[in-house]
């Protein structure tokens, strides 16, 4: 995780611009809101292949969290270098706050048999990387929290694509998204579904009778 790696996340940094909280927000609301955003992100887990270095840091040894973490340190000054070196690393300990997790992958298999990778057995991989594998997949599929909308209510497949048409196509309009709307929005689709529903079961229902 070098800096190039970090800067190739600068998108974090315009998070706050290219999405709200709030259709309307005061000036003085704006600190207040982005600190809200941190309710509806995923967990951040940072994921590095063909990982070949030492985990150490000045000659200690170190976990894979823990080489995040220095990873994603500040340095000291006001220079723009600092500053521009600083804004993602800072984007993304504010919007996405511990617990962050690292997993560092080595390489799948020996280097003659990575032209034919997609064709390997399990026993054909690096013991090594399989053992990794498993504590990523442990680590998603226990700690993983479900996605939800404001209101705490759980997000759903079909409700996750009612998401994203709603997403884009405010994008598509030059708009900027705003969380709010787009739950009132996904609320309506749902209300006009549900009495959509209540409504033929009740015409089966009188047909019986």
């Amino acid at each position: 995780i070098d800096n190039t790696a970090v800067e190739k996340l600068h998108y974090v940094t315009e998070l706050a611009e290219q999405i709200k909280i709030r259709s309307t927000a005061a000036d003085d609301e704006e600190e207040e809101e982005d600190c809200k955003f941190v309710q509806f992100f995923p967990s951040f887990t940072w994921i590095v292949r063909d990982f070949t270095l030492e985990l150490e840091i000045e000659g200690k040894r170190v976990t894979e969290d823990e080489y995040l973490e220095f990873a994603l340190q500040l340095k000291k000054g006001v220079s723009k270098k600092v500053s521009d070196y600083n804004l993602p690393r800072q984007c993304i300990r504010n919007y996405f706050p511990s617990p962050r997790k690292c997993f560092v992958f080595p390489s799948p298999a020996s280097p003659q048999n990575m032209t034919r990778l997609e064709s390997l057995q399990e026993r054909d991989l690096v013991p090594d990387f399989v053992k990794v594998t498993g504590h990523f997949c442990d680590h998603i599929f226990h700690n993983s929290v479900v996605k939800t909308v404001k209101g705490g209510h759980r997000v759903t497949g079909k409700l996750l694509g009612h998401l994203v048409e709603i997403y884009v196509d405010t994008i598509k309009s030059g708009k900027v998204p705003c969380l709010d709307n787009a739950v009132v929005a996904l609320a309506n689709l749902e209300n006009q579904t549900a009495v959509q529903e209540a409504l033929k079961a009740y015409q089966i229902g009188m047909e019986k009778v």
